[in-house]
């Protein structure tokens, strides 16, 4: 060591080591672990209002684990293939398509227990309420009368008192209406509800989807609260066959009026005129089903009827 640096060495202030008090060991701990803590992002936690009840709003949630475990019964027929539980369905056809009797059959056939079209199991018997704002007591009478005796039937039976129906009395599809469809409902027990047809009963147009979307929320609340089925009987448009060549199967676009009718059911079936006999008194009709929510649409099935 030279001369220069001895001296320099000597003058040098002395520094101790800093003093650490126990305060200071907390502050440091707390920080290290503070800096060691993960941000809830990274680490998946859930951040939670502590304290503050929900809002009042109109809405119902159902937690998934809360659905899964709900005592629901699964989706099933009443009558395999064409009457689906708990579900909104329209009927539709041309003019003269056998719309009304089609369902003057399905209510005998749930009335009584035989299988639909001679096919179709029913599962349990079914109370309809019919109502009809197309064609009247004397008709209705008349249709119903040759469907009876068509199956063999005396028209004593008691089972035909499961059928019931308000003919011409000016239903219409509005709230006030429809709670008093509640209160019969609730008070004799249908199941299945026939409405014929939607042109007679719908207040508004058919062409405006603003006036087609009010059926959905008056008659799915009775549908979910009662567990029943309600069939609208409606029309299609006129086919332009000639564009095609021959005559097509209807589609769901074929429906008359919005396309709410087709977005709004849950299954939708047409009727149409295949062929008439005049000389035997037998007519031929395809009956089409062009939705289903819950499966795949069956293939279409030829109805041959016999009589005027």
């Amino acid at each position: 060591m030279t001369k220069l640096e001895e001296i320099l060495s000597k003058n040098k202030p002395k520094t101790s080591p800093p003093q650490t008090t126990e305060s200071t060991k907390t502050e440091n701990t707390e920080k290290q672990q503070e800096q060691q803590k993960p941000l809830p992002e990274a680490s998946g936690m859930q951040i939670k209002t502590v304290g503050k009840a929900p809002p009042k709003t109109g809405f119902v949630l159902t937690k998934g684990r809360e659905l899964l475990n709900l005592n629901i019964k699964p989706i099933s027929y009443t009558i395999d293939d064409i009457l689906c539980e708990e579900s909104l369905i329209y009927l539709a056809g041309t003019p003269g398509s056998f719309k009304t009797g089609f369902m003057l059959h399905l209510a005998l056939c749930g009335a009584t227990l035989n299988p639909m079209l001679n096919h179709f199991k029913v599962h349990y018997k079914i109370k309809t309420l019919i109502i009809d704002e197309e064609n009247g007591l004397r008709r209705t009478k008349h249709k119903f009368d040759r469907l009876v005796r068509g199956m063999g039937l005396q028209g004593t039976e008691e089972a035909l008192d499961n059928i019931s129906f308000q003919c011409i009395k000016g239903f219409k599809l509005t709230k006030s209406y429809v709670d008093d469809l509640e209160k019969i409902i609730e008070f004799y027990g249908f199941n299945l509800i026939v409405i014929d047809n939607v042109a007679r009963c719908l207040i508004g147009s058919e062409q405006k989807a603003e006036d087609v979307s009010k059926i959905q929320g008056l008659l799915k609340p009775l549908i979910e609260k009662y567990h029943i089925t309600i069939v609208i009987i409606h029309h299609i448009r006129k086919q332009d066959n000639e564009q095609y060549g021959k005559k097509r199967p209807p589609t769901l676009n074929d429906i008359r009026g919005s396309g709410d009718f087709g977005g709004q059911c849950d299954e939708m079936f047409m009727l149409d005129t295949w062929s008439s006999d005049m000389k035997s008194h037998i007519k031929t009709f395809n009956l089409y089903q062009v939705k289903s929510k819950d499966r795949q649409e069956m293939p279409p099935i030829v109805l041959k009827v016999e009589g005027d």
